[in-house]
This record gives structure tokens, sequence and C-alpha cells, in this order.
């Protein structure tokens, strides 16, 4: 990593400690160096766009955020077409003004199970396809959240009986964006 640093950065330009991060996430990861010059490579690219005089520790941290939301996006791209449907019914409910939100302890948006289903039904009726059945929905969740796109828990007492309340692990606006550049632009 050293050499390889020295090859593509000039001299002083990388902090150690930001070598030793990005083997160190490598080697954790999947073991493999070129994954470790690309964090290194894109650190040094966040770097140059916010001016700064050297790659540190967090543009490698920051890279590795960057790299791990690529890798979802290329995951959403390959989904089959009705998950992607909920996915996109999931982030259309964001940008609805008129649907009302519910936090979590985080201050983060969840949506309602049934109301997330209605959406997706929605979706796939506007797009001249017939929507799968609730437990065809259930399945697609579970999928979903399996490959960390969204999380779901159980409501509990309180909230409407009990239901499932659903988060989107992403940024609404670019799941959304690939969404529809990948099968609604079909």
């Amino acid at each position: 990593m050293t050499e390889r640093s020295k090859k593509g950065f000039k001299e002083g330009k990388v902090e150690e400690s930001a070598l030793n991060i990005a083997s160190a996430i490598a080697s954790s990861e999947n073991g493999d160096a070129r994954y470790a010059l690309s964090l290194l490579l894109r650190a040094g690219e966040l770097a140059d766009k916010q001016k700064s005089p050297l790659v540190a520790d967090h543009h490698v941290e920051e890279s590795r955020k960057t790299a791990e939301e690529d890798k979802a996006f290329e995951v959403i791209s390959a989904l089959p077409e009705h998950q992607q449907y909920l996915l996109y019914a999931i982030a259309c409910l964001s940008s609805d003004a008129h649907y009302k939100k519910l936090l979590d302890n985080s201050g983060e948006k969840c949506y309602f199970s049934g109301e997330v289903y209605e959406r997706y039904s929605s979706v796939t009726k506007k797009l001249g396809k017939e929507p799968r059945t609730s437990r065809w929905y259930r399945e697609y969740l579970g999928d979903l959240e399996v490959l960390g796109l969204i999380t779901t828990n159980p409501s509990g007492p309180g909230h409407r009986g009990h239901t499932t309340l659903i988060k989107l692990s992403y940024d609404t606006s670019r799941v959304k964006s690939v969404i529809e550049k990948n099968i609604l632009a079909e």
C-alpha cells in the first residue's frame, strides 16, 4: 500500500494512518488489496474535492461509505422488478406531503406496512402490472431486509394494532433515481 500510494500521490499527501485504515478495512472485508487501493483512490478524490491538503482518516471512512452505497445501488439494479417496485413505493412515501410519517427513536422516517403495500399496489397498477399478493409482499420485504436495503420492526401495541414499521436504509432520492433509470424507463 505504501509503495502504491507513493506512485499515486505526491510525497507527504497521504497520512500514514489513512493507509493503515484502508488496509484494515480491506483485510477485514475481503482481503483484497485492490479494494484498499480503490478506497485510497476515492479518499484522494474526496480530499481533492474538499480542497484538503492531505488524505486523512475521515476521507477513507467517507470513501468506504460511498463504496458501500455504490454496491447497494448495484444490488437494487439487479433486483426482480416487483422488488424494485416495492422499494420505489417506499421511497415515494417519503416525498408524499400527504403521508403522515412516523419517526422512530433515532428520528428516522418509518412507514406502516399496510400503507407501503397500498402504495406498491398503486405503483404497479400505474405501470400496467398486476401487484403481487400480500403473501409475496411479505416475502419481498424479508428479501429486501436481508440485502440491507430496508429495516423492519414490529410496531408493538399502540400503533394501529400490530403492524410492521418499514425504514429505507439509503437516501430516498437516490433509490428513486436508480429505479427510475433502471426499470421505469423501460
